[in-house]
């Protein structure tokens, strides 16, 4: 703020905790506060367009601008897609299956869903034992990624021992809001380019391209431009 650096100090709004649903969403927790949608109202001059830039733009995020929209009055967009589309595109096993369809190369492995855990029932992961120690044979790591987690929150890198197999089994036990897994051979990484490109109604726009940092527990830890992947033209 000091060197005018983001929005304005009376432009930033804080919205209170809620003590009685401490896990509700922000958005949800916007769009039941009528206030608060009356403060954001507010900061909206009548005369512009008024679009709505979420980080993912699913369903709860449509919901909020639909809230908005009937406090100012007229329409929000909202800059990205459409839920059903982002929906699919954010479930790892489907964008795989849309690769191999594709063509595209990807690393041996293979989906596994679990069962369990609804109506307070345990995970059974029974079924990701094997499919592990199949492709831990390899290059004895396997990366174990949920279908669903933003930013590394569901990854998981698993190597041929005793102690991670168990640390995987019991890491998955407890996501049962999460029940579909990738087990992949985990290659050596060398570089991990990150595509950044703009879609409208005239087609996909090429913006550029970074190389995340990973750590070893392939979290992202910052991006390095310009990319120094060998194969950035033909992806």
């Amino acid at each position: 703020d000091g060197i005018g650096v983001g929005p304005a100090r009376e432009r930033v709004i804080t919205v209170p905790a809620d003590p009685g649903a401490p896990r509700l969403r922000l958005l949800d927790r916007l769009r039941a506060d009528p206030a608060m949608l009356r403060q954001i109202a507010a900061l909206v001059p009548p005369d512009a367009a008024a679009v709505l830039e979420p980080y993912i733009a699913t369903q709860p995020e449509f919901a909020l601008a639909r809230a908005l929209g009937a406090v100012l009055g007229r329409e929000i967009a909202v800059l990205g897609g459409t839920a059903e589309i982002v929906a699919r595109a954010n479930d790892k096993h489907e964008v795989r299956a849309v690769a191999q369809e594709l063509g595209v190369p990807i690393a041996d492995g293979e989906v596994v869903v679990l069962e369990g855990g609804e109506d307070d029932r345990p995970v059974d992961t029974t079924a990701l034992g094997p499919a592990l120690e199949r492709h831990l044979r390899s290059t004895g790591r396997v990366i174990l990624r949920g279908s669903r987690g933003a930013a590394g929150s569901a990854v998981r890198v698993v190597e041929r021992t005793p102690e991670s197999v168990q640390g995987a089994l019991e890491w998955a036990a407890n996501r049962p809001h999460d029940p579909t897994y990738l087990v992949e051979v985990m290659l050596p990484i060398i570089f991990s380019p990150n595509i950044q490109m703009y879609i409208d109604p005239d087609g996909v726009h090429y913006v550029g391209a970074t190389d995340q940092r990973l750590s070893g527990a392939l979290l992202h830890q910052g991006s390095v431009y310009p990319t120094q992947a060998q194969t950035i033209d033909q992806m």
